[in-house]
């Protein structure tokens, strides 16, 4: 069953009646507590309205302060809540915190007043200097999330290969085999066809047809509609000798044919080899340095979401393993959880999700010049550094550029980016300024990458190796505050 039209008021209200029933059972909960000869419970423990928080907010002027926020949408009135911002939450909060009976009964009273009794300084607040002392808290707080390393996405593609073995059966490195239907095919995908009958059939059709031919490449060239007018009509497995008193049309349609594919990217699905799927995507690259023939030289390497979710199940099994033989030991309890937390850590460090060495099939592994820079995900960012004089970066700050890792090649091992523009945009420093700052330390020399001048396309921006700059990896909180990453 499936819902066409979203109630969004519809949702909202069941929402908000969940919430109030969870509420009122929380509320009888708390009250239960405390006895209430004692503690007069239900004078104590107050349930406040969101009405009456409202109120509070708009007479004591909070609802402006996250009016100077990045997350201002542009149909916010004047005086009304910002939403956008998390730290509205905080505020409500802050309201919630100062208000008891007292209060809420000089809000009824000064709520339903005329606009003339209103007059001879507003509604009283807690504190004469509490606004400002809200919006000097509130601008100290950073709204973080933690990020989940969690595979998202499909782990590999949906088309499933098998291997090309050769007379001695061996398999074919690069070349894998597929069945697909005959009249989906492609212009350049005939010439992929297995079988070499049913590949020249096709190409005599387009021969007697179109006069057409592959040329000296080898590469079929044709329109769509040359192609789509030459497999409407069904293909028939007609043998070598045909019986003359059998039509044509009686022999068996051919619906699906075989194609030899020239494919590196393809993986295993499981241990016989018997198929293989292209990785859906990647989940992660690393960028590595070192030194070769005295000349710094910078690689990456790719881990797709299906070798990273590999990892994560080979992390999952070796401690399942691991709770099973300390279970079989007697041990439980208290010192059976120790002990996980021990040997997870242990774990997650020997088979890690982000392999920081080159691996063990490349060139470079057994070089000890090798260092590993940082890995990155997508949409996570980086803090580019141009126009730099290493030997005087204090007294003479680079200018900065912040942008976000949306994918990359890995024939190519060309990175694309685009510029993030939620970040909280701070004034440079000048040379004159003697302050330090705790960035300053991280600017080292070996820090250093390379990539180039800009290149536009298709609204993101290509770097390649170049120029030298320097560039780290940054976190950017929902406040626009830029931060470095630990990796």
């Amino acid at each position: 069953m499936t819902q066409k039209e979203i109630d969004a008021e519809g949702f909202t209200q069941r929402q908000l009646n969940d919430t109030k029933y969870a509420a009122r059972y929380m509320l009888q909960y708390l009250r239960s507590i405390f006895t209430p000869d004692e503690w007069k419970a239900e004078r104590r423990i107050l349930t406040v309205k969101g009405g009456q928080t409202s109120d509070l907010r708009h007479y004591w002027g909070l609802n402006e302060i996250l009016h100077n926020s990045d997350f201002l949408p542009e149909d916010l009135e004047p005086g009304e809540k910002n939403r956008s911002d998390h730290r509205h939450h905080a505020l409500d909060a802050l309201v919630i915190a100062l208000t008891d009976t007292m209060q809420l009964k000089r809000l009824a009273t000064y709520k339903y007043r005329s606009p003339s009794q209103r007059q001879g300084g507003g509604f009283p607040r807690p504190w004469l200097t509490f606004r400002d002392d809200a919006e000097a808290s509130l601008n100290a707080i950073v709204v973080s999330h933690r990020p989940k390393g969690r595979v998202r996405g499909g782990l590999h593609e949906d088309t499933f290969y098998g291997p090309v073995k050769d007379k001695r059966g061996e398999e074919k490195k690069g070349e894998y085999v597929r069945r697909k239907e005959i009249q989906l095919l492609s212009a350049k995908e005939i010439m992929f066809i297995r079988d070499d009958r049913i590949r020249q059939m096709v190409l005599d059709r387009f021969q007697d047809k179109f006069r057409m031919k592959p040329n000296a490449n080898g590469k079929l060239k044709c329109s769509k509609s040359q192609l789509k007018e030459v497999l409407a009509t069904p293909f028939r497995m007609i043998p070598k000798s045909p019986h003359a008193d059998i039509d044509e049309s009686e022999y068996p349609p051919i619906n699906k044919v075989r194609l030899v594919l020239p494919q590196d990217a393809s993986l295993p699905l499981r241990k016989d080899r018997k198929v293989f799927v292209r990785p859906g995507g990647t989940h992660h690259i690393c960028i590595f340095e070192w030194i070769e023939n005295g000349r710094l030289v910078r690689d990456v390497t790719f881990t797709t979401r299906l070798n990273a979710n590999q990892r994560i199940r080979k992390q999952e099994r070796l401690l399942r393993n691991a709770k099973k033989d300390l279970t079989a030991q007697g041990i439980t309890g208290d010192r059976l959880k120790q002990q996980l937390r021990v040997l997870r850590s242990r774990i997650v460090k020997e088979n890690p999700v982000v392999c920081r060495n080159l691996p063990e099939d490349h060139l470079q592994a057994n070089n000890p010049t090798v260092k590993f820079l940082m890995s990155l995900k997508p949409r996570e960012s980086l803090e580019i550094l141009t126009e730099y004089d290493i030997d005087n970066i204090v007294d003479d700050p680079p200018k900065t550029q912040l942008v976000i890792y949306m994918t990359s090649g890995s024939t190519s091992k060309q990175l694309f980016f685009k510029e993030n523009l939620s970040a909280f945009k701070k004034p440079q420093k000048s040379k004159s300024d003697d302050a330090e700052t705790e960035d300053e330390d991280n600017l080292d020399q070996e820090d250093e990458v390379t990539v180039t001048e800009k290149k536009k396309i298709v609204g993101r921006e290509r770097f390649s190796v170049s120029l030298k700059r320097i560039y780290r990896k940054v976190s950017i909180d929902r406040l626009g505050n830029v931060n470095l990453a630990n990796d």
